[in-house]
Order: structure tokens, then sequence, then C-alpha cells
């Protein structure tokens, strides 16, 4: 049987033992600053070439920017509340 809480998991293993660990988000495959700075690098050499206004270059930047953003904020909240240490009980000997 598995439950989930918000921050956790709840495991109960076959052998009696509750497992209690933090929720494991997964990892990027790839570099996730790969396409921020090719987007800016293109981006701002189009604009610097002329080829492009400021508005047309302000769209191809500004996703990318509020990405980076959302990603700060994302690594400073997970900086600020770490994940708790995962926990095993016996229940055997609580009961």
């Amino acid at each position: 049987m598995r439950a989930s809480t918000s921050h956790a998991v709840v495991r109960r293993r076959p052998d009696g033992i509750v497992q209690i660990a933090p929720r494991r988000f997964g990892s990027p495959a790839r570099d996730p600053y790969a396409g921020t700075v090719a987007a800016m690098l293109v981006g701002s050499a189009l604009f610097v070439a002329t080829l492009v206004t400021l508005p047309v270059w302000l769209a191809i930047v500004a996703p990318w920017l509020a990405a980076e953003v959302w990603r700060a904020r994302r690594v400073r909240r997970a900086l600020r509340f770490p994940p708790a240490p995962v926990e095993d009980l016996d229940l055997r000997r609580i009961a």
C-alpha cells in the first residue's frame, strides 16, 4: 500500500516497516540553460544586425527570461525548505 502527502511519500513495506521519504522530483536530462543561452545569443545577434526590431527581440527574450526567474525561485524555495530525511519506522516494535 502506498499513501502520499504533500511533501512526503509513505511506503508500507511487506516486512512491516513504514518508510517516510521526501518526494523525489526528476532531474532534467538536458542542460536547462542551453535553450536560454541559445535564445539570448540568437535574439541579440539578430537585434544587433538590425534584422529584428526591439518588440520582436523582446518577444524572443521575454519568455526565456521569465523561465529563468521561475527556475531561480524554484531553486531558492528548495534551498529554503529542504526535503526531510528518510525515516524508517518498524511498526512491530512500536505496537
